[in-house]
């Protein structure tokens, strides 16, 4: 796979605005967060929409969540739910679609920024959002940071659409669909955003089992995507008044965790600890050590990486 066709990543005219940073809420504060995104977010809605749970044997990219850890797409908590609760609000990482109208977590198994096919479980960001502002009348919690951390699977989508123009244009609709409901939500009230940039998935097990010329081709995509949404927030920073958006760095920082593993407490981090297409018990003794539990998700032990990694910008 050729890389340099994913590098040509067009940005519409937010990219001439200016990036305008600010803190999101005042230090120290316990934060009230409301959360879209995927299932590297998820603290059990799909589960609660469908019921369904993936058993032995395990597929390496899973499609619904584990009975292991708590229903969840790893051996545990996510990263929201790891944050530590004087820091977030605990109504904040609970399942939304479980209990609408109080707990405020909209992230699900499987969902695109931009719209995609496949009825509400595929939850793209614009109905995670449409359902968050159906649930409090219409209006945005003003005092909440709202989290949009999503694109993993678009970016997965564009490495499967082979490159070109159809990766392009599959990387411009998930970045305008970002810019687009962060718009909708500070319309509706929402000042204060945190929006985490898409992880180099030319690192994740999945893809390094393509070889490297996927590799490669999924870290150029991470890449084009990453500089859409830079210049998406720069210019939503500078022309929407009062508005506060923080860009976390996933990407750079995925990329540290496998140059320096022992950094980070890690011993693996290029395998999944689960074991595919086994019966029985298909999976790692040490998951704490691994980056990856299964193709594309982290371990526990990943996620409490990346809730130090967001919770610094909350």
């Amino acid at each position: 796979m050729n890389a340099s066709p994913y590098r040509r990543f067009f940005v519409t005219a937010l990219a001439t605005f200016s990036y305008m940073a600010g803190p999101v809420l005042a230090e120290g504060q316990p934060q009230e967060v409301t959360v879209f995104g995927d299932s590297l977010s998820d603290p059990g809605n799909v589960f609660a929409l469908t019921g369904a749970v993936s058993h032995t044997p395990y597929a390496v990219i899973p499609s619904a969540p584990y009975t292991i850890g708590g229903l969840h797409f790893s051996n545990g908590k996510t990263w929201i739910e790891q944050r530590p609760a004087g820091n977030v609000n605990a109504q904040s990482s609970g399942p939304a679609y479980q209990v609408s109208g109080v707990f405020t977590n909209y992230a699900v198994g499987g969902a695109r920024a931009r719209p995609a096919s496949g009825g509400l479980l595929q939850g793209d960001l614009t109905v995670q959002v449409q359902n968050y502002l159906a649930d409090f009348g219409g209006a945005a919690r003003p005092e909440a940071t709202h989290v949009i951390f999503i694109g993993g699977n678009d970016i997965r989508d564009a490495l499967l659409a082979g490159g070109g123009a159809p990766s392009v244009a599959i990387l411009n609709a998930a970045v305008t669909a970002v810019a687009t409901n962060i718009q909708t939500l500070y319309f509706a009230g929402a000042r204060g955003f945190v929006v985490v940039n898409g992880p180099d998935v030319g690192l994740v097990p999945a893809v390094r089992m393509l070889g490297p010329a996927a590799q490669a081709g999924a870290t150029a995509l991470s890449a084009g995507y990453n500089a859409g949404l830079a210049a998406a927030v720069a210019g939503l920073n500078a022309g929407l008044p009062g508005v506060h958006i923080a860009l976390v760095d996933l990407f750079g920082f995925l990329q540290d965790i496998v140059a320096h593993p022992a950094k980070y407490g890690l011993t693996d981090v290029t395998d999944m600890c689960i074991i595919p297409g086994v019966k029985g018990d298909a999976k790692c003794s040490n998951p704490n050590d691994y980056l990856f539990w299964d193709g594309i998700h982290p371990t526990t032990a990943g996620h409490a990486l990346l809730a130090d990694l967001i919770g610094a910008a909350l």
